[in-house]
């Protein structure tokens, strides 16, 4: 696209960008309701469970600390001591690293392959658009079924498979994607 109406390649790659972020946050401003109450994807049951819980966490001093509370130190004792704290602590970094490892560098892997930066940024999105999907469609599987577990542990596990794979073979070969 570069030249079109006198304008270089990188300035449509950011036009294109922010026409798309536009065009979803007008979808999101429609989509969106303002209460529980009012919210077109849930049912009545639905709606009235949730507010009855908005109102049980706001109610409960023991379960909702507000924020002019003291903070009481037996909390965070239990917190600091609670194994499981640190177990999830490693599966955020597990998951983390690979995601902000693959956004902050992808764009340099495909430069280095030999890319223009303009193709290299437009090259990103494919990426993006299959791990969008794959995220909702997990997602929305696993909502049906009422049970994360099996899919959180198998996409952790499919990812290891080939990040390890690929570090102990040091080349990429592809034999379980």
């Amino acid at each position: 696209m570069d030249g079109i109406a006198g304008l270089a390649g990188w300035r449509w790659i950011f036009i294109l960008e922010g026409i798309a972020t536009v065009v979803c946050s007008g979808l999101a401003a429609l989509v969106m309701s303002d209460s529980p109450l009012k919210a077109w994807f849930l049912t009545d049951e639905e709606a009235k469970f949730v507010v009855q819980r908005l109102e049980h966490f706001e109610s409960d001093s023991e379960v909702y600390i507000k924020e002019t509370q003291e903070i009481n130190w037996k909390y965070f004792r239990d917190a600091v001591t609670d194994p499981q704290v640190y177990f999830h602590c490693l599966i955020f970094f597990g998951v983390g690293c690979p995601i902000y490892g693959i956004s902050l560098f992808l764009l340099s892997i495909i430069k280095n392959l030999g890319y223009v930066l303009s193709t290299a940024q437009l090259m990103t999105i494919p990426v993006y658009v299959v791990a969008a999907f794959c995220s909702v469609t997990l997602a929305i599987i696993s909502d049906r079924v009422k049970w994360r577990y099996p899919f959180i542990v198998g996409s952790s596990c499919y990812s290891w498979l080939y990040h390890g794979n690929y570090l102990l073979d040091g080349q990429q070969s592809f034999w379980f994607v």
